[in-house]
């Protein structure tokens, strides 16, 4: 993370920022994934502050020793009441492309020449609470070497080749471990996406296969205390563990790897399943670089840790993937799985005809299946300078020739900004490893230093060590004023549970002795008619709508929003025996429909949401004057994009065997002390009025 700051401005002034961002792209032979950051996930640290200071808002404040003083944002639940986000992209590609999607946002795509396309978001906006995923497909894998000359003078390739050219794989048992995070921020989706990874890696093992199994938050738990045999009976009960694992706690993910290395024991490979949201993850990099141990990573979230995934995977010898939650989740995992059995290629060695390209980084030793061989080179070169690969397939030893040429337009300054971009990661790994204790340790890590210097002044980017920073002076400015410091807000990434950060999780314990209470203190708010057992469900689940963590905990489904939705009628409104009922109804139905993210402009039921409000504004008038009051009130917040929480939706389901009176009090005591403060003087100026 780093901090972008814009200094100078005037007030009311308008500045507009351009931004280049350098990112990898996840290659894979048949074509490439990217992703581009629309938000930033909240991320663990044991030493970090959490807080709320208002509602639906989080902060969290980092040790400074460790951190300095980085900046973090305000993290809003509700991401609508931020900025909205767009795209419109160029995309390229060296070979025809076959199609373009996105599995994170609505596209609109047109194919330009079969090589290019261009992608515009669907919608007039979109709410910025996931980053952006583009994928593309290819007709052909792609073979080749492209770059050429940058403005430096210096030439920049990188040659990409399929891992099909290396052979296919050998066949051999497994030993893995499969390392599961269960803390608090896989809550929802990304919990139940892992298990079902999980669920689907644990299908492809053999009886002659070697597998354990971790899960990790604050603690750790294990399947069995060393690795056994993948038998049916053993599985069977592997899912049984699996089944069994709830989301919740902190991300301690160090431990978490350790605890599977240790099953190891040094020899196999390990599987990490994880958002990857913690803080120092250099660190956790550096810890782990010297492993003996491949480790491969599933991430899995709304928000990219996929430069941090990806760094751990090569500095393993392994292979990365990460998806978001509304990604198909038991085929990728599959994949990647499948990906990891045998490599295609090892002992990889690659160098140049030519003395004066140098190829670097080092390419890695090992190569598997599905992943194409990158390799980036530069240097002085000519035309003529040949890239020479050779790698053992099993008992053969095999080479391949690739030349290199220099190519014109933008490749060769884009190439370089790539290589620079990994070479400034892989260093600023390594630096994060060495602690100045003596005078070797101090020596190795200002080398370390005097390195990562050079490498931002040759590649012209920012890293920890260099900020590249553009200061405006104009007439008029006056020397001395204190800066005013103002900290953009982001989304929380969609799906991350707010309560997993930035609000108490009670414990079962505490959430039954919420229910208990609430169904005390409701007990007048419903008729004395209603059986026992069903006044407990519904008070139950009116406790576990103030506690959302609740729900899951006791057992509860949630309304089923769409059955009410369908029961809509023409003119808009729900059904009912008189004007009052059926304006109560639409109102809680609205007001579900809004709690779940649905707004007048966004969300996959935003029609249904303009037609309740336009059979409110009408039906509201032929209301006595405070429930017009009510509902003027609600309409106001819900047209300024506003959640009001409550149990809407199990009240709606419940709505015949419930006062209504209480249920409008409800509704009045959920919109807040002023006003009903408002609504009060206003009555009671009605009473003076009427003498």
């Amino acid at each position: 993370l780093v901090n972008l700051t814009l200094g100078n401005l005037r007030p009311n002034e308008t500045v507009t920022v351009i931004l280049e961002i350098v990112a990898g792209v996840e290659v894979r032979d048949d074509g490439w994934r990217f992703r581009f950051p629309f938000t930033v996930a909240p991320c663990y640290h044991p030493r970090a502050l959490m807080a709320e200071p208002s509602p639906g808002v989080g902060e969290i404040q980092l040790p400074e020793k460790e951190f300095g003083d980085l900046l973090l944002p305000q993290w809003h639940e509700d991401a609508s009441v931020l900025h909205g986000v767009g795209f419109d992209l160029w995309v390229e590609s060296p070979v025809e492309l076959k199609s373009v999607a996105s599995p994170s946002h609505a596209l609109s795509v047109r194919f330009v020449k079969k090589r290019g396309a261009r992608i515009q978001l669907a919608l007039a906006q979109d709410v910025p609470n996931r980053d952006l995923i583009v994928e593309a497909r290819t007709h052909r894998e792609f073979l080749g070497v492209f770059g050429g000359k940058a403005p430096d003078e210096r030439s920049y390739f990188a040659a990409v080749i399929p891992s099909a050219v290396f052979g296919k794989p050998g066949k051999s048992s497994r030993r893995v471990v499969f390392v599961l995070d269960t803390s608090g921020s896989m809550g929802g989706p990304p919990i139940q996406h892992a298990v079902r990874a999980c669920e689907a890696m644990i299908g492809l093992l053999t009886e002659d296969d070697e597998f354990g199994m971790v899960a990790f938050d604050n603690g750790v738990r294990k399947f069995r205390g060393e690795l056994v045999r993948a038998t049916a009976a053993v599985r069977e009960q592997a899912l049984s563990f699996l089944r069994g694992l709830r989301a919740g706690g902190g991300t301690e993910l160090l431990r978490g790897i350790r605890a599977g290395l240790e099953l190891l024991c040094g020899q196999g490979d390990l599987l990490l399943i994880t958002d990857g949201q913690v803080f120092g993850t250099e660190d956790i990099v550096s810890k782990l670089a010297a492993s003996t141990v491949r480790i491969h990573c599933l991430g899995i979230g709304s928000a990219s840790q996929d430069r941090f995934l990806s760094s751990l995977s090569r500095m393993t010898g392994g292979v990365s993937r990460f998806l978001s939650p509304r990604e198909r989740v038991d085929s990728a995992a599959i994949e990647l799985f499948a990906s990891t059995t045998c490599p295609v290629a090892t002992d990889l060695r690659v160098t140049s005809t030519d003395t004066r390209l140098l190829v670097s980084p080092k390419p890695p030793a090992r190569l598997y299946p599905g992943t194409p061989l990158v390799i980036f080179a530069s240097g002085l070169a000519d035309s003529g300078s040949v890239l020479k690969i050779s790698w053992r397939a099993g008992d053969e030893q095999k080479r391949l020739s690739l030349p290199v040429r220099n190519g014109a337009g933008r490749d060769g300054e884009i190439v370089k900004l790539l290589q620079g971009a990994r070479l400034i990661t892989d260093c600023e790994t390594r630096l994060a490893s060495v602690t100045p204790s003596d005078s070797r340790t101090e020596r190795q890590f200002k080398r370390l230093e005097l390195l990562l210097e050079r490498f931002s002044q040759a590649y012209g980017l920012a890293s920890r060590r260099m900020a590249l920073v553009a200061v405006i002076q104009r007439e008029g400015d006056e020397p001395g004023q204190i800066p005013k410091t103002q900290v953009v807000p982001v989304g929380l990434p969609e799906s991350i549970s707010f309560e997993s950060y930035f609000a108490h999780r009670p414990r079962r314990e505490q959430l039954l002795e919420t229910a208990i209470s609430h169904m005390e203190c409701s007990l007048r708010t419903m008729r004395p008619s209603v059986p026992l057992r069903g006044l407990a469900e519904v008070l139950a689940k009116e406790a576990a709508s103030l506690h959302p963590a609740a729900a899951e905990t006791l057992g509860l489904r949630k309304p089923d929003l769409r059955s009410q939705i369908s029961r809509i009628e023409s003119d808009g409104g729900l059904p009912g025996k008189s004007l009052e009922e059926r304006t109560l109804a639409s109102v809680l139905l609205l007001l579900a429909l809004v709690q779940a993210g649905n707004t007048l402009r966004e969300g996959p039921l935003q029609t249904r949401v303009r037609q309740l409000v336009d059979f409110l504004t009408e039906a509201s008038k032929g209301l006595p004057e405070r429930l017009q009051r009510i509902v003027a009130e609600v309409l106001r917040r819900v047209s300024a994009g506003e959640r009001i929480r409550g149990p809407w939706g199990y009240l709606l389901e419940r709505l015949d065997e419930t006062d209504a009176d209480k249920v409008w009090a409800e509704i009045e005591k959920r919109l807040g002390p002023l006003f009903q403060l408002w609504t009060l003087m206003s009555m009671i100026r009605g009473w003076q009025q009427r003498g």
